[in-house]
Parts: C-alpha cells; structure tokens; sequence
C-alpha cells in the first residue's frame, strides 16, 4: 500500500515538468501562395530559454526572408508560471512548385531544439491578375500582395535579357496601388556575378491604367554582369503601409451601443469609418526573379566594350605661335550609349610621342539614366598637356577606340585625326630645360604614378619671363606701401606709450612717499644688523618708507636720496660709504661692520635732521635713532 502511495506521489511531483516539457514549433498563415507573395512563418519556443535567435540560414534557397519581430507570452496554468517566445518571419517564395519550409534550429539552455518541416504549393505570380493588363513586358512579372486586401502590385523588368558581359542592363521594380501608400521601404535585388548598385531616386507618379488612376513607385538599379552565363536576380523586396477603406456599421451611426463592452475600440473603428476615416495595413511583396543569358565578349575586340554608341571630339588650347616649351591642351571627349563613364577606357597611352613630353589631367566622368526608357549613358573627359621638344613640324598623334556595337553585332573603329602644328625655336632668354622643369614638378610631387596631373597654374604661365596687366604691378606696390605705412605708425604709437610710461614712474613715488614714518618691519635699529647684507636691507627699506625709492633700489639710489635730503653733506662721504658696504655685500671684501655702522648713522642723522625739525613743528612723530640706548 504504501508503494502505491509513493508511486502516486512521484507522479503528481513530476507531472507539471512533464506537462511544460520544452517545444519548439512552426505554423504558416496559408499553405499556398504565389511566386512573390508573402506567406507568414510563425516559430513558438515554449518551456526553455533561447540563446540565440533561431537559425533561418536554411530558409534563403528556397526564400526571401524578411523579419517582423519578436513576441513573448506569460501564462498561469495549474499553478505553474510558463513563458514561450516567439518569432515572426515573411517568407517570400523564389519559384513555383512544392517548396519544403525545412525544420529551423535554436539553441536553447535544455540543447537544440528543431521545428517539423512544412509543404508549401506555390504557383505562377502569373496566375494573379496584374491592376492592369497588358503592363508587363518580355522581362519581367506582376504580382499582388496577398494582405492588405491585395490592394499592392509590384512588377520587375530589365531593359535586355541577353547583355554581353560587362553591358549593364537597367533593373526596374514598380510598385503600383489604386489607393495611398506610405513608408515604404526597399531591400535592393541580388545577383551572383553581377554588380548592382541603385541610379537616381525613387519616381514617384500618378497615372491611368486600364481605365483606372494608380499611384506608382519605381525603384532602377543598374546590373552589370561580370561574368557570361546564366544570371539569376533575384527580386527585391518591398514593404509598408496601403489604405484599406473601413467598414461602416450596419446600423450607421453610433446606434451599435451593444457592441461597447465586448469590443469598443472596433466599435469606434466603425463608426469613424461611416465619416469616411480608412485605416492603413503593413504589407510585404516582390516580383518574380529576372534570369539574364549573358553573351560572352568577342574575341579581337580589346579592351572589350559592348556599346549602343560612341562619338569622340577633341579640342586644342595653344599659343600662336608655339615655341619649344610652350604647352599644347589636348581635350578629348567620350560619350557612350548603353555604359556609365567609370566604365570607358583612358586614352592616356594613344598621346605618347617622341616630339612631345605628356602630362595628363585628372580625367572626369559621369552617366545619365533616361527617365523615360531606363537606357543608360556616359561620358569621359580627359585633358593632356603636350609640351614640344623641339622646334619643326610636329605631329599630334590620332586617337583610335575599338568597340562592339549591340545593336546592330559587328566590331567599330572611332577615330580622332592626328594635327600637324608648326613649332619655332624657344624664344630668346629662355631654354628648353627651364621650360620642361616648370612641368616636371607636377609628376615629381605624384611619386611614381605615370598619369599624374598637371597643374593648372604650371600650364597657364608661359616660361619666357613674368607677364601681367600693368595695374596688377600698381596694385602691389600701392599695399606694399599701405603696409609699410602701417608698420610705421605701430612703432611710433609704442615709443609714446613707452614715454607715457616712463613720465608716470615718479608720480608714482611720489605718491608713495606719503606713507607712514616708522622703523621698517623686521629691524628695531641699523645696529643690531648682524651682516652687511642686514644692514644693505635696512637701508632699502628705510628708504623705501621714508623717502618713497623702491625697495630693492641699489645703495647709490638711498644715499642719493639722503644726500638729497641735507645738500650741504655732499656726495663724497656717502660715496665712499656705498663703495664699501657694496664691496663686503656683493664681492665678499672684508669690512668693519660697526664702522659701517657708524658711517650709516652719521650719513642718516645728517639726512634727518631737516625732517625731525619739521616734524616736531607739526607735532608729528619723531624718528627713532639708529643705535637707541
């Protein structure tokens, strides 16, 4: 008994793990569609975590795949939490036929997990009506959306389906719809041993098909097959949002109350669209694949141009006459029907000549897409400066361009003619090295590169000697002169700053000399200086306070102003002094300080005499003396 209880009890402990055991699933929208219709893949993971978003690298051979987003549900069942995860993918079919959606991976925390695969019957995109009959040429296919009420057409063409190798061919994706589309997005068509860029922007038009007003999208890119054969290109995909009308309520009006609490956002939908609002739905299309038979090039036909057309011109720049050294502008133009200026040959290699050193230009290109047909077109523009060697009749050599032409299968040769011009010696003062030096600097500053361009200025300016208008001359020597005008005047408004400057200074001392008449801080007397340098530095300070000099003034500055003091002292003694006190301070004589000391004293009461009186008249302060006892 009590094993059967056990036994019952493992069972009910195990059975939620058991009932959320980790699964992984796929379902589609519909199980059949059209080539270029959208079918929605819809991948569930349930009772695990995902590392990594599922593996969709199968699904693109039979596929164009387009992502729309992750979803995550949380459920509450028999007291246990679950999540799952999901994943939304558009499936864009490439052929008809039964085409297998294999198994999908994810790698999950529990391991790999694996969908079962699912059977698509996918038919024709011709099978669909177009908006429009009769819209769809021999290179292309129409095909609707399958959402958004199939209110979306998008059709592919090219311009040929048998190019030759390296012949581009105009790729055209229109998009079409008899009601308004917006934020619509492009991902461009691919192609092995193609290149495939887009040309111009989006047209956008309205116009009348079979009776009935569009409005139309078109997207071109230009294909370029770099390889003959079989090229497949695959269609581009193109997503956003159509009008799609509402419909109204069948009671009209805001009668349908009923409808509140079970759905009232959808309630109010119909009623907004009895006046006349529509709404908007996501769509997702692309047109059937475009094959193109890539004929190979013709042998004998080097370099290998498949061309509709081709026309040269030339142009020569020169002087009359032309010296030795003088440069010759040779300007050629190519213009291509049926290939993009990028693709035409330099003719850098057809200027070589044994009279003539060649510089060439930085050549320029472009191409023009008609609007109308999608043709393509381009042009090249070289320059090259020819510079004679020696005088003569010299000989401009002609230009041959080898082509194919496609429209009618046979090899033409274009041809510029050769021009004879007569070259005269260089002129008088002038050499032919100094004229093949000012146009050897442009090559020399391009390193080792054959082809580097001449520079304009080089070419522009002849080599026998300066030239110009005379009022080039005047106008240079006019700021020459405003210049040096200007220099000068800087220099004298500085020098009467500086005596500005130097007039100020005693003003200034004056003013100091006003401060108040005490012992300068640090000394209570001339005798207690331990060194001659402390009796140095009384000094400067006493000066400093009492007769206004600056503090570091030099000893011949204090006892001028002390002598300046009393006149009748004279200079001698307090020369002598400064003589010796400068001597012991700053070349390490030896002196008697305390006879310093005594000189100072005799040097400063004669100095103060004259001011203690004054003061005591006015019943100010006395100065205290240099050895108080």
């Amino acid at each position: 008994m009590m094993k059967k209880i056990f036994v019952v009890l493992a069972f009910l402990t195990f059975w939620p793990a058991a009932a959320f055991a980790a699964s992984f699933t796929a379902t589609v929208d519909s199980t059949s569609a059209a080539v270029g219709q959208p079918v929605t893949l819809q991948l569930t993971l349930s009772g695990a975590s995902a590392k990594d978003a599922p593996d969709t690298s199968v699904l693109t051979p039979s596929f164009n795949v387009v992502s729309q987003g992750q979803t995550t549900n949380m459920s509450y069942v028999n007291g246990q939490m679950s999540s799952s995860v999901g994943w939304q993918f558009v499936l864009l079919p490439k052929k008809a036929g039964t085409i297998v959606i294999p198994p999908v991976s994810v790698a999950t925390d529990g391991g790999v997990l694996k969908t079962e695969r699912i059977m698509l019957d996918v038919s024709s995109a011709s099978a669909a009506p177009p908006v429009a009959s009769g819209q769809n040429n021999a290179y292309g296919g129409a095909s609707p959306s399958a959402n958004a009420g199939e209110q979306v057409y998008v059709r592919t063409s090219v311009d040929s389906d048998h190019p030759y190798q390296n012949q581009p061919v105009t790729y055209t994706v229109r998009l079409t719809s008899p009601v308004s589309m917006t934020d619509i997005s492009l991902q461009p068509p691919t192609a092995s041993n193609a290149i495939v860029k887009p040309i111009a922007k989006p047209l956008i038009t309205k116009t009348v098909e079979n009776g009935m007003q569009v409005n139309a999208v078109a997207f071109r890119f230009l294909v370029t097959p770099v390889q003959a054969g079989k090229i497949t290109i695959q269609p581009a995909v193109l997503q956003g949002d159509v009008e799609v009308p509402n419909q109204a309520p069948q009671n009209g009006g805001f009668g349908n109350f009923g409808n509140f609490f079970t759905n009232p956002f959808q309630m109010m939908q119909n009623n907004m669209a009895g006046f006349g609002f529509n709404s908007y739905q996501p769509f997702t299309v692309a047109g059937d694949s475009v094959t193109l038979h890539v004929r190979p090039p013709v042998a004998g036909v080097t370099p290998w141009l498949p061309l509709a057309s081709l026309r040269l011109s030339q142009h020569f720049d020169m002087t009359a006459p032309v010296h030795v050294g003088d440069p010759v502008t040779r300007k050629i133009v190519l213009l291509a029907g049926g290939m993009t200026g990028g693709q035409l040959p330099s003719l850098k290699d057809q200027q070589n000549s044994a009279d003539f050193s060649v510089y060439a230009g930085k050549p320029e290109t472009g191409k023009h897409i008609n609007s109308a047909t999608g043709a393509v077109s381009g042009w090249l523009r070289e320059s090259y400066s020819l510079i004679p060697q020696k005088a003569g009749k010299l000989v401009i050599p002609a230009v041959t361009v080898k082509w194919w032409n496609t429209q009618e299968d046979k090899v033409v040769v274009s041809t510029l003619p050769e021009k004879t011009i007569d070259v005269l010696p260089a002129a008088a003062g002038t050499g032919q090295g100094a004229n093949q030096t000012a146009f050897a600097a442009p090559a020399a500053s391009a390193g080792s590169s054959a082809s580097a361009p001449l520079k304009a200025a080089a070419v522009g300016v002849p080599a026998r000697g300066l030239s110009g208008p005379p009022w080039l001359y005047a106008f240079m020597a006019v700021m020459v002169v405003i210049v040096l005008c200007a220099l000068f005047w800087a220099l004298s408004l500085q020098r009467k700053i500086n005596r500005l400057v130097a007039v100020r200074e005693p003003v200034a001392e004056k003013k100091e000399a006003v401060a108040p008449k005490k012992e300068p801080a640090g000394f209570a007397g001339a005798d207690k200086a331990a060194t001659a340098e402390d009796l140095k530095n009384y000094l400067q300070a006493y000066a400093h306070d009492h007769w206004g000099t600056p503090a570091n003034a030099p000893l011949e500055k204090v006892f001028a102003a002390a002598t300046g003091q009393r006149p009748a002292l004279g200079g001698a003694e307090a020369q002598s002094l400064v003589r010796d006190l400068a001597g012991a301070v700053y070349a390490g004589k030896a002196a008697d300080l305390e006879d310093l000391k005594k000189r100072c004293k005799l040097v400063l009461q004669a100095a103060k005499g004259k001011a203690a009186d004054n003061d005591d008249k006015a019943g100010g302060e006395k100065l205290s003396g240099l050895n108080p006892s």
